[in-house]
């Protein structure tokens, strides 16, 4: 039986409904998936540019999630056992406080996003302009954290243990004596 299949931008696929006995599934660029209810069994899943989707709610048990760039989603509730999740560019997305225990976690462009203060477990933090955010205080745990073009970020005092810390681009952060140990 096949265990990873790569259906890589062919657009003509619709139905998915068998396809969830394989463990690892990229769907990248298949734009006519819209229902991806079966698929709750793939370990690893890739519905990057499926710009279709709309509900996720059956992808709670999926391990590594990627669904960049699905201007339609806005509840992802329900995603939060996953433990590597990509949100990017999911312009509807504006609640995240459920994805708290996701251990990697990127929403970049996810510009609707401002509140983060349940995501100070999250090891891999990844915010690339996400400029709705603006207080990143229960961060300081998060052990890698992009913030790259957060420009609406301006105090960074919290983040004492974060070993990873990204700040390019962000502009509103005038005291940079305030970022954690960068001065010793």
């Amino acid at each position: 039986t096949v265990e990873e299949l790569y259906l890589r931008h062919c657009k003509g696929v619709k139905d998915v409904s068998a396809m969830g006995t394989v463990e690892v599934l990229n769907l990248f660029g298949c734009t006519g998936v819209t229902d991806v209810k079966a698929l709750g069994t793939v370990k690893e899943l890739v519905l990057a540019d499926c710009t279709g989707l709309t509900d996720v709610s059956a992808l709670g048990t999926v391990e590594r999630l990627f669904i960049r760039n699905s201007p339609g989603l806005t509840d992802v509730s329900t995603l939060r056992t996953v433990k590597v999740l990509d949100l990017s560019n999911c312009e509807g997305v504006r609640d995240v406080s459920a994805l708290g225990t996701v251990k990697t976690l990127d929403l970049s462009y996810c510009e609707d996003v401002t509140d983060v203060s349940a995501l100070g477990t999250v090891r891999k933090f990844t915010l690339l302009n996400c400029t709705g955010v603006t207080d990143v205080s229960t961060l300081g745990t998060v052990q890698e954290l992009i913030l790259s073009g957060c420009t609406n970020v301006t105090d960074v005092r919290a983040l004492g243990d974060v070993k990873v810390l990204d700040l390019s681009h962000c502009v509103g952060i005038t005291d940079f004596s305030a970022v954690p140990h960068a001065t010793r």
